[in-house]
């Protein structure tokens, strides 16, 4: 694999403090430039966009910044809960630190469209503009599953208990970890054995001993038990590009 630029981190005051992981491309962004933020799927991180960052399209038009989310990959902080929402307070106040404070363009893949939908409706004069990719602005509602979604909560309710107890040796199940690829990238999807390799070493370290199986619980919560966008969509006042694979 192309090698990534370098993981960071920078001290963001939300929560009382996170440690918020990114990655930069160019290090310092070019004011000239649009941002192009990105923002992980569950259980991924800002490795999840290594093809943007090759791209030497989207170099020439925009800087590249990817995140983790709250609870992903490298971020950090002292509270045990946070939701969606802190996520997305979280992302500007790491774009303002860097200091991008406009013309700013939201890619989210599934959770992560969430995350940038709600930096839209929290900061409308930073983000001109979303690419929401495979996701749902319901909650996991049952006309959601009618539509024809999935039923997250058959499939991650019994994985759940599996965090409630702490275990300073806690090791991810690698049955969860095929699950998770089976649901976020499809069940015909076929990951090469360098993807998968990747994938599953980092998630596997990433929610490894009792401080990833917390992070492991309060990640698989926010995507249960988050709250539904529909009402507020006519507030998502910059352009959106929506795309679905069937």
């Amino acid at each position: 694999m192309t090698t990534l630029p370098p993981l960071l981190s920078i001290t963001v005051p939300h929560l009382g403090g996170i440690e918020a992981a990114y990655r930069c491309l160019p290090a310092t962004p070019d004011p000239s430039k649009r941002t192009l933020v990105m923002v992980n799927s569950f259980m991924t991180n800002s490795g999840l966009y290594r093809p943007q960052f090759e791209s030497v399209a989207l170099q020439k038009e925009f800087n590249l910044v990817a995140i983790d989310a709250l609870g992903h990959g490298g971020t950090r902080t002292a509270s045990d809960t946070f939701t969606y929402w802190d996520s997305a307070i979280m992302n500007v106040q790491v774009l303002e630190k860097l200091g991008v404070t406009e013309r700013v363009v939201g890619l989210g893949t599934s959770q992560g469209g969430w995350i940038v939908t709600r930096m839209a409706l929290l900061n409308p004069s930073l983000i001109t503009g979303l690419t929401i990719c495979g996701s749902s602005m319901d909650y996991e509602s049952a006309e959601s599953r009618n539509a024809g979604c999935w039923d997250a909560a058959a499939f991650f309710l019994p994985t759940l208990a599996l965090y409630t107890t702490a275990d300073a040796g806690f090791v991810f199940p690698q049955a969860s970890i095929e699950a998770t690829f089976a649901v976020g990238f499809g069940q015909d999807f076929d990951l090469t054995p360098e993807v998968h390799e990747f994938w599953t070493s980092t998630i596997g370290a990433t929610y490894s001993g009792a401080d990833g199986q917390r992070r492991a619980r309060m990640v698989t919560i926010n995507l249960l038990e988050r709250d539904g966008l529909l009402l507020r969509i006519p507030d998502v006042k910059c352009p959106v590009l929506w795309l679905h694979v069937r």
